[in-house]
């Protein structure tokens, strides 16, 4: 899929996306930097999502937007307990995560296409209240961009640029998750 895409204005991005008032806040970090379990905290809260550990993300109709890849949540047992969710040893999929499926968890909370209002850079603040504050598009560009290349090979030069006009398409934040999964979702 991702050489498929290499020559059209669509990118595929290692980040998660949740959508509010009609708009997506991309989240980006490295693998444990909180995104899967910031997504989770959003469907249990009746928010909507466009995606958890990859999405797709480019100019459409003159705007950019976030694309839902698939209809898939992959959890630690830990992330599990601390989102409210039930450990279904049935659903164990790859190193040590369990999958669950949006379209069961919460029907109709997955938008599989929203316009890009923000990106979010997230990680773990070790602390009990999560904070929201601006962030550099550099900042949010070394958060996404490792990762994304490490995982998709073949045409970087490409996906960079891509990468780096994402970026600049939408405000940066900084968005730091406290132990307190409610201030997830006030935040």
């Amino acid at each position: 899929l991702h050489w498929y895409l290499a020559p059209t204005p669509l990118v595929i991005a290692h980040a998660a996306a949740i959508v509010s008032d009609g708009g997506a806040m991309l989240l980006v970090g490295r693998g444990g930097s909180g995104k899967s379990t910031t997504i989770a905290t959003a469907v249990r809260h009746g928010l909507q999502v466009s995606g958890d550990d990859l999405v797709i993300a480019g100019r459409h109709e003159g705007t950019w937007q976030v694309f839902a890849l698939y209809d898939t949540l992959k959890l630690d047992p830990a992330a599990i307990g601390r989102t409210g969710l039930r450990l279904d040893t049935n659903r164990l999929a790859e190193n040590g995560k369990f999958a669950y499926r949006y379209s069961d968890l919460a029907p109709g909370q997955l938008v599989p296409l929203a316009p890009l209002r923000a990106i979010a850079e997230t990680g773990v603040a070790g602390r009990p209240e999560t904070t929201l504050t601006m962030q550099t598009q550099a900042a949010v560009l070394r958060a996404l961009a490792p990762s994304t290349l490490f995982l998709l090979r073949g045409y970087e030069q490409q996906t960079w640029s891509k990468l780096v006009g994402l970026t600049r398409a939408a405000p940066s934040w900084s968005l730091q998750l406290g132990n307190d999964l409610e201030g997830v979702v006030s935040a």
